[in-house]
C-alpha cells in the first residue's frame, strides 16, 4: 500500500517490486482510493511511475506469486517507492527511497519412519513380517525420497510389497532382497 499523506500532490512516484528469488511467476493488481493506478494489473516485476499522486490518495497493490520447486529457505520480497526529492518516508520521516519487506520461510519436507515386527522373538526356520511405514508429515512435498531397508543378518531371504496411500506412490508394488526404492 502506497499513500500520500501530504497536502500536496506528488509527481513521478516510482513504485517497484522485483520478482524475488524463489518465485517463478508473479502477477499483480492495483486499486486506488482518491487517485488512479497507472495500470490496473500486470505480470512479472512491478515497475510503475505514478505521474500525480493526489493528497490523501492510496494505491494498493496485491501480488500473487508461484513458489518455485526449489525455493530458498526464506523468500524475501521487498517493495520500493521512490518519491520526489524532498519527500519523506513514514513512519520514521526518513529520506527516500521508502522500502517495505516481508520474509516468509518456506516449508521443508518432513518424513517420519516407523518399523515394527509381527513377533517379539525369532525362531530358527520361522517367519517374521516387518512393517515399514514412511509418511510425509510436513507441508512440503517429499519428491525424490528414497526408502532403503537392508536384509538383516540372520535372515536368509526377504520379499517386500509396497502400498501407497494419501498421495504416496510406490515405484514398484513388490520385489525381493534389500529394499531400495
Amino acid at each position: 500500500t502506497v499513500s500520500n499523506s501530504n497536502q500536496i500532490a506528488l509527481e513521478n512516484v516510482l513504485i517497484s517490486d522485483a520478482v524475488p528469488a524463489g518465485i517463478t511467476d508473479m502477477s499483480w493488481t492495483c486499486t486506488a482510493v482518491n487517485g488512479f493506478c497507472p495500470k490496473d494489473s500486470g505480470s512479472g516485476s512491478l515497475n510503475q511511475t505514478v505521474q500525480f499522486m493526489w493528497p490523501d490518495s492510496t494505491l494498493t497493490y496485491v501480488l500473487t506469486a508461484k513458489v518455485s520447486g526449489t525455493p530458498p529457505a526464506t523468500v524475501t520480497n521487498t517493495a520500493t517507492v521512490t518519491p520526489p526529492a524532498g519527500s519523506l518516508c513514514l513512519p520514521d520521516n526518513t529520506v527516500g527511497p521508502c522500502t517495505a519487506s516481508v520474509s516468509t520461510p518456506t516449508a521443508v519436507p518432513q518424513i517420519s519412519v516407523t518399523k515394527v515386527a509381527n513377533v517379539s522373538t525369532l525362531t530358527a526356520g520361522g517367519k517374521v513380517v516387518y512393517t515399514l511405514t514412511v509418511r510425509s508429515t510436513g507441508q512440503a512435498p517429499t519428491h525424490g525420497t528414497v526408502v532403503t531397508d537392508a536384509v538383516p543378518a540372520g535372515i536368509t531371504a526377504m520379499t517386500w510389497t509396497c502400498t501407497g496411500a494419501d498421495g504416496g506412490v510406490c515405484p514398484h508394488a513388490s520385489g525381493s532382497g534389500a529394499l531400495n526404492e
